[in-house]
């Protein structure tokens, strides 16, 4: 944990490097000349999509957690979300990691057992991710329409892949969930590994998965509704920000053809945010400015603007995370973290055990081919 706190602080020191590097590979004139051109009236309603989002959010995982049969009032699920999206951003790779602060402030304001508590949040993951990969395929695909072939390189080619690999994975194991038929249990059996602590959680956890099932397909269609709403607001929070920079994008409702292309590169600007949250670095500082001024140029707008952009962007959703502190840091001093620590140090040795077996695996399966040669 000390090591991982020194890595996280490591990337944190690297990522303000980075941005200011960026920064001055622009040059502040060019910011400061996009920063004349803000209209500030239209970062309203910014503040007013933030609050929707969290609520579609935290609707979402406690319509979830109500199909498992546990009932938790709204009003106290939205600390515990905007906490785990807190630790999500605080941590070196965006929107990953909060899971475990949610499953565990579960447990203890509600004593919602670990396993149902990760049953539901993985679930929420899952539905999340459906939203959000076929977005960022789909914004993949009409940016690389809007670039002719030398501005292009095999890395978007290889990113684009991944995303559709783990759209099609997210797919695959939500239906298999759907179908009644396990993903985790089989896996376990494979390498003998359903008698340990975490293998006994992960098929408890997996069994009230598939119980989710039981409730009706109703659930699944309005948990991904619910998902597809709270990304229509995020495209829509990414177009006002684009409006007030006011670099072209109007979203002229008398123009089709123009307001076709607005959305178009609005998509295109949303999906290269996400692509930089995937930098293992805590807030994608650096990422998100040097992933911003890039596609800006090709999009035939100022490098500056696009440093702008991804500043307002992360200073807006901030707002979510300082209140997400605030919560995580009352809980640090509220709850004794000892249990915690103790599972964290449980799982390790559990994920040393699943590399003893696989090493085993390695070796016998390297015996066996010695042994085919030899004969």
């Amino acid at each position: 944990m000390v090591k991982g706190l020194f890595l996280t602080i490591a990337l944190f020191l690297f990522g303000i490097i980075a941005s200011v590097g960026v920064i001055l590979l622009i040059g502040t004139e060019d910011i400061a000349e996009a920063l004349k051109n803000l209209d500030v009236a239209f970062l309203i309603p910014v503040g007013v999509l933030l609050c929707i989002e969290v609520c579609i959010s935290t609707f979402r995982w406690k319509y979830i957690l109500n199909s498992l049969g546990e009932k938790v009032p709204m009003k106290n699920m939205i600390p515990i979300w905007l906490a785990g999206n807190a630790f999500n951003y605080l941590s070196p790779v965006v929107y990953v990691g909060g899971e475990g602060i949610r499953i565990f402030l579960l447990k203890r304001r509600f004593n919602i057992p670990y396993y149902r508590g990760s049953a539901s949040v993985f679930l929420d993951q899952i539905f999340n991710g459906l939203s959000v990969w076929p977005m960022v395929v789909f914004g993949f695909i009409i940016f690389l329409q809007s670039v002719s072939s030398d501005e292009l390189s095999i890395f978007f080619y290889v990113l684009l892949a991944v995303t559709v690999g783990i759209f099609i994975a997210l797919l695959w194991g939500l239906l298999r969930v759907f179908n009644r038929r396990a993903v985790i249990q089989p896996f376990l059996v494979r390498f003998n590994l359903q008698h340990g602590r975490v293998g006994s959680f992960l098929i408890r956890m997996e069994n009230e998965m598939l119980s989710f099932r039981n409730v009706g397909m109703k659930l699944f269609w309005n948990s991904l509704l619910l998902s597809f709403a709270r990304q229509t607001t995020i495209l829509i929070r990414t177009g006002f920000i684009l409006v007030a920079i006011g670099e072209g994008v109007g979203f002229n409702t008398l123009n089709i053809t123009q307001l076709l292309n607005d959305v178009k590169d609005t998509v295109i600007t949303s999906t290269s945010i996400y692509v930089s949250y995937l930098v293992p670095i805590p807030l994608a500082l650096g990422a998100q400015e040097a992933s911003q001024a890039g596609v800006f140029e090709i999009l035939g707008w100022s490098a500056g603007a696009g440093v702008l952009f991804a500043t307002i962007y992360r200073a807006s959703e901030m707002v979510m995370v300082f209140s997400g502190v605030v919560i995580l840091v009352r809980a640090f001093t509220t709850y004794a973290f000892e249990n915690l620590w103790d599972m964290m140090k449980m799982y390790k040795g559990e994920v040393k055990k699943v590399g003893k077996v696989g090493k085993k695996i390695v070796a016998s399966k390297k015996t066996a081919k010695t042994k085919k040669k030899n004969e």
